[in-house]
């Protein structure tokens, strides 16, 4: 059997001035495709004629024959081909296989205030299958703001917040975590002493209770409810292990679930004796009982009663997988019969029962409202269910089956319901967040779950683990535990046939590493010779040397470690090549440390670090605490700036090369949104352009610290100004990146759509869609109303538009320019994901 062979259709795309084009023009389609790589070469500009936005005839209508002749039929005006922006040549590669990982619990952030008040906004965190833990802002339509890579060995899958916003998880093998985002790794490592650990929860979780804000309670193995103190403030505790301060005694059988609650008023002598005295906790015990404890006195815990769940005549206890406690008692479980249950939390009576499938499949994962009149359940069978009772507190609260939706393909493992408040903080609303084995995250509206379809986001990575050489004109893709590298295709001359490459010719090697720890940094010089390779524990450099040429099937590399050490306690959460001599690394204390590496006496590469740079952070908030992980170089390696994404503020540091040395040069002031992308111009004056969460573009001249002229023209702030159709994008900017041949012309990509700006006109105030009749276009068209569309295009002719919305890439990992109008652009297919998830619950669909 020979080399597999695979390719598309190639095209060329470009960014045109008009969204129009002559329908008597003839398309050409040239290509030059490697395997699932194609070089595209054709026009971005839809070839139809314009329509008007209203009162426009219909098709049908302007084909009859008219028998009035004396009608006026009106004609339409004549367009012409528009005039190219940019051409752009664009390799489209769709097969390095990025495949995310399964969804295993969904923990947002306690909310600060009581039940009436105005929360803050909550934080997201998401453990999934290989290890890594994602932290997400509600506000910022749920965008990545930092990842922890974690353990290639265990995943963590459950996890609880402390009043301080400190995230605790838990292992398979029974280990106990405190997650530190600043830093990108595990700390203040414990082992349970009872085996495996099920279930977490904590205080601050039930309405921001403050009695125990410190302590989090985890179900073991050995059938013990432990409870930990995880407050941990001083930088020399950060690998103590955290200490447990009570113990439940064993119930024989491992607990498999667990929720915390406090009924009622506790004295302030016996609080202060111990924290705990009046703590509720009801545990579910895989001999088929739950069970409730209560703190009397001390750490002493005293069983209340014991509620053994029916089996239905099989022969093995029922399996209480989730449990959930509510403030008037009522205790809600889901079971191993797919039951979700109602019980009285102070008598132990069952009050309702309802079938979240038709098959007695596992229920899950369960959630409540913080008003707690709906309960949302789901499981091995991936329907959600709704569960509500009356809003008005009254003697006869009954629960009754509300609503059912499906929005995953495979069984659902995590529930929870978050608060997602307003940009100006005047009131909010609680969005409902379901994941699973599909690693795909759903979210709804909790007011809207009867009529709203559900909004997915794909499990995309924001920090692109991709990394482009230009010069050597090759790769990097980052794994859990190596670094792929793979070569481009030389430039063409000419695109007039087609020219097909086997896969394995682009391949060149893969450099492993070793190490429990996830890969969380990666980088490579332009000229492919240098690759930074790093987790939390460790930074190593090669020196890459490539055989046999480039491009042929033999091509392979040879990678050699360079003895290079970091300072003491330094964490590394990104690194970036400024030229192909000298190296930024950013840690997680806020250092900047600039590295030089060249070779020396008997050609030796040589590598010693120039200078460090430290700049103090300006929060003292613990979670918005977050490390500067995102570097952006000038391309005459005189300037560079680091940036930090947040929920509340983000921040952006420029420094500049002075004589030799870079200093801290400006930090760009407080923009309308967290920042989410820079990049710097190709111009001679030095510009930076900063992307805001919400798409508004902010230049600025680095010379004068000020904004541009272009950005001058604009009043603040940005994101009032702009066109409708990115405003009510339901996505957020994750790349960016300026092409060589055009220093005014920057392009702003999300995981589905590429979005170009010009800075020879003024700023954009209407944006075309291309393709016309893409899907987004279409959902655009429905969203938004006729009226607000022809006043955000009214008055702008075609040549003033300044804003092109390309629809026709998806699931972007990567884009960037290896060279003048060549553009690279890596792809997943989601159907290559889905050929990797396993079976999915069989279910009898009505007719089959």
């Amino acid at each position: 059997m020979g080399p597999r062979t695979r390719s598309s259709t190639p095209k060329k795309e470009t960014l045109a001035e008009t969204a129009t084009q002559s329908s008597t023009k003839k398309r050409r389609t040239r290509s030059l495709s490697q395997g699932d790589k194609s070089v595209e070469a054709s026009p971005l500009t839809p070839p139809k004629k314009t329509t008007p936005i209203l009162d426009s005839p219909s098709k049908k209508s302007n084909n009859r024959k008219t028998s009035n002749p004396n009608a006026v039929t009106p004609k339409s005006p004549s367009t012409q081909p528009p005039s190219p922006s940019v051409d752009l040549m664009v390799h489209r590669l769709r097969y390095l296989r990025h495949i995310p990982s399964a969804i295993l619990c969904i923990k947002p952030s306690p909310t600060a205030g009581k039940k009436k008040g105005n929360p803050s906004d909550t934080y997201v965190a998401i453990s999934r299958q290989g290890g890594s833990i994602e932290l997400r802002s509600a506000r910022q339509k749920f965008r990545v703001l930092a990842t922890v890579a974690g353990w290639s060995s265990a995943a963590i899958h459950t996890m609880a917040w402390t009043h301080h916003r400190s995230l605790v998880g838990a292992t398979a093998d029974g280990t106990l975590v405190l997650i530190d985002f600043q830093r990108g790794h595990f700390r203040n490592v414990t082992s349970s002493g009872g085996g495996q650990i099920h279930a977490l929860d904590s205080f601050a979780s039930h309405h921001g209770d403050v009695s125990c804000p410190t302590l989090v309670a985890a179900a073991c193995e050995d059938g013990s409810v432990r409870y930990f103190d995880v407050d941990v403030q001083q930088e020399a505790d950060m690998n103590m292990p955290m200490p447990v301060v009570s113990t439940i005694p064993s119930t024989g059988a491992p607990i498999l679930s667990l929720a915390l609650n406090r009924f009622g008023a506790v004295s302030k002598e016996k609080r202060s004796a111990s924290p705990l005295v009046g703590a509720t906790v009801f545990v579910g015990v895989a001999d088929g009982t739950i069970r409730r404890y209560d703190c009397v006195q001390g750490s002493s815990w005293r069983s209340i009663f014991r509620i053994t769940v029916e089996n239905m005549g099989r022969s093995i206890p029922t399996r209480v997988w989730v449990l959930k406690s509510l403030q008037d008692g009522t205790l809600v479980s889901g079971d191993s019969l797919g039951h979700v249950q109602m019980w009285d939390g102070h008598s132990g009576t069952l009050e309702a029962t309802f079938n979240q499938n038709e098959v007695k499949a596992d229920v899950l994962a369960l959630d409540v409202t913080r008003e707690e009149n709906k309960v949302f359940a789901s499981g091995v069978d991936s329907r959600v269910i709704c569960i509500e009772r009356s809003g008005t507190v009254t003697e006869d609260r009954k629960w009754v089956f509300a609503n059912a939706q499906r929005p995953h393909t495979h069984d659902v493992q995590a529930i929870a319901v978050c608060y997602r408040s307003r940009k100006k903080g005047s009131g909010g609303s609680e969005i409902l967040c379901t994941g699973g084995i599909d690693t795909k995250l759903c979210t709804f509206a909790v007011n809207d779950f009867q009529r709203q379809r559900p909004h997915t986001l794909f499990p995309w990575p924001v920090r692109s683990p991709i990394v482009i050489a230009p010069e050597r004109r090759v790769i990097s893709i980052m794994r859990k535990g190596s670094i792929q590298i793979y070569s481009l295709a030389p430039r063409p001359v000419s695109l007039e046939s087609r020219l097909q490459v086997t896969e394995t010719d682009t391949f060149l090697g893969t450099v492993q590493i070793d190490s429990p720890f996830n890969l969380s940094v990666s980088t490579i010089c332009a000229d492919g010779k240098y690759l930074v390779v790093g987790n939390p524990s460790n930074l190593l450099l090669f020196q890459l040397t490539y055989k046999s040429g480039q491009g042929s099937s033999n091509a392979q590399i040879r990678p050699e470690r360079l003895p290079f050490e970091l300072p003491s306690q330094a964490t590394i959460v990104a690194a970036k090549f400024l030229r192909n001599d000298r190296l930024v690394l950013c840690s997680a204390d806020s250092d900047v440390l600039i590295v030089n590496v060249g070779e020396g006496e008997r050609n030796i590469s040589q590598v010693s670090i120039q200078s460090t740079i430290s700049f103090a952070p300006d929060d003292t908030d613990v979670p918005s605490m977050l490390p500067h992980d995102e570097i952006a170089c000038s391309s005459d390696g005189e300037w560079f700036s680091i940036m930090r994404s947040s929920s509340e503020k983000g921040s952006v540091q420029v420094f500049k090369d002075v004589d030799g040395t870079f200093v801290h040069w400006w930090s760009i002031p407080e923009l309308e949104d967290p920042p989410a992308v820079a990049a710097f111009l190709h111009t001679d004056h030095p510009q930076l352009v900063v992307v805001c969460a919400s798409f508004a573009p902010y230049v600025f001249d680095l010379e004068e610290r000020s904004l541009s002229t272009w950005s001058r023209g604009v009043p603040f702030p940005v994101g009032e100004s702009l066109p409708l159709s990115l405003s009510n994008r339901k996505d957020y900017p994750v790349r960016i990146t300026v092409n060589p041949a055009a220093p005014t012309q920057f392009f702003v990509g999300t995981h589905g759509a590429v979005v170009a700006f010009d800075m020879k006109k003024k700023f954009p105030t209407c944006c075309r869609d291309f393709p016309e009749g893409s899907t987004e276009h279409k959902k655009r068209k429905r969203s938004v109303s006729m009226a607000s569309m022809a006043s955000d295009a009214g008055g702008t002719e075609e040549k003033d538009i300044n804003c092109t919305i390309c629809h026709r890439y998806n699931a972007m990992l990567f884009m960037n320019f290896v060279a003048d109008d060549e553009l690279v652009i890596v792809e997943q297919p989601w159907l290559d994901v889905v050929a990797t998830l396993p079976n999915a619950l069989h279910r009898k669909v009505f007719g089959t």
